[in-house]
């Protein structure tokens, strides 16, 4: 008997382990309308083997992946890192990745120009960027009219907004690429 309500509980568990899986798989699907020109085409970048990509129009170096994600098998690893403005610009400052110690945050004009406007959830060119949050991205632009906001790019739906500097956002870095 004892059994059989262990067989029955597992089977229950595997059963509801595979609905929120299919459930979780359906909310991250990105949605592209195809009948609208791409914003960020891949022929305007240049895809390194290292977990970087070069935008060849405005000559700048993405790191692929989120702050707080590893770069694996030609994919993006882990989960990102939420953290507040202040602690964003400190990471980017101490950040030696792929041998470089030049990384930043992006202005609002750069993290915007990697937004897929014709996407969503996530509003991001997932062959450049895979594995990209859904969610807030820093920038490390500051609101002009108030010096306790900065703006950060929603990469749900594309959209740049302010907030509070205290905030949790993830990051993405970038560099000025020097041939």
């Amino acid at each position: 008997m004892k059994s059989q309500r262990q067989l029955l509980a597992r089977t229950v568990i595997m059963l509801i382990t595979l609905v929120l899986a299919f459930i979780a798989f359906r909310v991250q699907a990105q949605d592209c309308v195809d009948s609208i020109d791409s914003t960020t085409k891949v022929e305007h970048f240049r895809i390194n083997n290292n977990g970087t990509v070069l935008d060849t129009r405005r000559n700048i170096e993405w790191m692929r992946c989120s702050v707080g994600q590893t770069w694996q098998d030609g994919k993006c690893a882990g989960t990102p890192h939420v953290m507040s403005w202040e602690k964003a610009l400190a990471t980017a400052e101490a950040s030696q990745l792929k041998e470089y110690n030049d990384w930043r945050l992006p202005t609002i004009h750069e993290l915007s120009s990697i937004a897929e406007l014709r996407c969503q959830q996530p509003a991001i060119n997932l062959i450049l960027f895979p594995a990209t949050f859904t969610g807030d991205y820093w920038t490390g632009t500051e609101f002009a009219d108030n010096s306790d906001m900065a703006w950060l790019v929603n990469f749900s739906y594309g959209e740049n907004h302010t907030a509070k500097k205290s905030t949790s956002a993830a990051m993405r870095l970038v560099r000025s690429a020097h041939r």
